[in-house]
């Protein structure tokens, strides 16, 4: 690694303040975003974060629709795994990639900006996923599936919404509390861990999505309670309001979906 790359790990990592799979695999991720921005210095944080989000879509729409068959082909899961599993990991970069080019040229690229378009992508995946799921339980007629799905799809942007929250009002929280377990599967690496999961193995899928909603409520209820470990800069808080406004609109454009789907299917 770099000493550039290394400088902003250094920076990045703070004890209580990153999730412990973050942390763990910090290194090996930082050195991937600096080996990506050498050999394709043109590229940026946002055209990471959109590449990762089609994959992820285009990937689970074939998982999906391989699900939706009395006989899955496995060539087509194998390459929907593929596609979603690279635009996750693609979503794991985009941050560190726009930390290196701050540090390496200050001013080109607005973070805040792009913190709220990673922000946004990232639970664009798992809501379409989750929804994507619930249509296939749907046209298989199971219904614990379906509402699971759905219960995935609704609470996956709540616990971002308390973090914006906090931080608008200035409180900095820690990004997960590592001795609640059921909280910690409701960060973001174990909702993907799930969301993986639960695309993959659909006759795992009611159960995997059970947990997943039920993690997200309580890491919902353990950001809220959490103790603030700093005070939020001026900039910080702002780039907070704009988060949970769009997180927000996330959250109702979800609820109206379902909505409206359950509403049609009366």
């Amino acid at each position: 690694m770099g000493a550039e790359a290394q400088s902003v790990l250094e920076r990045h990592i703070k004890p209580g303040k990153e999730s412990p799979l973050r942390t763990a695999t910090a290194k090996q991720v930082y050195a991937v975003a600096e080996y990506l921005h050498k050999r394709f210095p043109r590229l940026t944080p946002n055209q990471v974060t959109v590449i990762g989000l089609a994959s992820v879509l285009i990937g689970g729409k074939i998982i999906e629709n391989e699900n939706r068959k009395v006989k899955r082909k496995m060539i087509n899961v194998v390459i929907g795994e593929l596609l979603v599993q690279g635009g996750f990991l693609a979503d794991a970069i985009d941050g560190p990639l726009s930390e290196i080019i701050q540090k390496e040229t200050p001013g080109k690229h607005n973070s805040a900006n792009g913190e709220i378009f990673d922000i946004t992508a990232d639970r664009l995946e798992e809501i379409l996923l989750a929804l994507l799921r619930a249509e296939t339980a749907r046209q298989k007629e199971r219904r614990w599936g379906r509402n699971a799905a759905v219960a995935s799809a609704i609470t996956t942007t709540l616990p971002g919404i308390v973090k914006a929250s906090r931080r608008a009002e200035g409180d900095v929280i820690a990004e997960v509390d590592t001795r609640n377990i059921a909280a910690l599967l409701g960060e973001r690496p174990s909702r993907v861990a799930l969301n993986i999961l639960a695309t993959t193995f659909p006759r795992m899928q009611p159960l995997i999505d059970t947990i997943g909603a039920g993690a997200n409520l309580v890491a919902t209820v353990s950001r809220f309670r959490s103790d603030a470990k700093g005070k939020a800069g001026t900039e910080a808080r702002k780039t907070a309001q704009h988060t949970k406004a769009v997180l927000s609109g996330l959250e109702a454009g979800a609820v109206i979906c379902v909505a409206t789907d359950f509403k049609k299917r009366r």
